[in-house]
């Protein structure tokens, strides 16, 4: 993958993943293949190239943070704060990503649409978290994000 290319996902990434509506970042990072075509640059074989090489680094690295994980026990704040973070992703979802939108605007099945939401969600006016917790430290990550192109 070229430092070009780079550029090009991560600023893609970094436009469609914020909520315009009050600034505020939903996640980290994401990929979109909107415009994932062949074209003069990239063979259709080349992307699919790519897709496969990051969905094997995903499993790579995200599996073992999974089993780590896994079984660890939560607090009924840390769930709340989950589906606060989560109504984040559905604002986001249902107001700004353009397949749902296509979706909705094209009569499609709700269903089908819907079917990406998590199934409970919460959203609370002006959430703040705990000072010095670990959900204002992610906070603080959300609203000033690393940028990974210049490590």
């Amino acid at each position: 993958m070229t430092p070009a290319f780079t550029r090009l996902i991560k600023r893609n990434v970094t436009i469609i993943f914020g909520t315009p509506i009050e600034m505020k970042r939903v996640g980290l990072v994401g990929y979109f293949f909107d415009y994932c075509r062949a074209n003069n640059e990239r063979t259709i074989e080349q992307w699919y190239d790519f897709l496969t090489d990051t969905g094997d680094a995903f499993l790579a690295c995200y599996t073992p943070i999974v089993e780590k994980r896994k079984d660890l026990p939560f607090t009924a704040k840390q769930r709340q704060w989950q589906e606060l973070r989560r109504g984040r992703y559905v604002e986001f979802n249902l107001i700004h990503d353009k397949g749902t939108l296509f979706g909705l605007k094209t009569n499609g099945r709700i269903e089908s649409i819907l079917m990406s939401l998590p199934p409970t969600v919460q959203w609370k006016y002006n959430a703040i978290p705990t000072s010095n917790s670990e959900e204002e430290r992610l906070v603080r990550i959300l609203q000033h994000p690393k940028n990974w192109l210049k490590h």
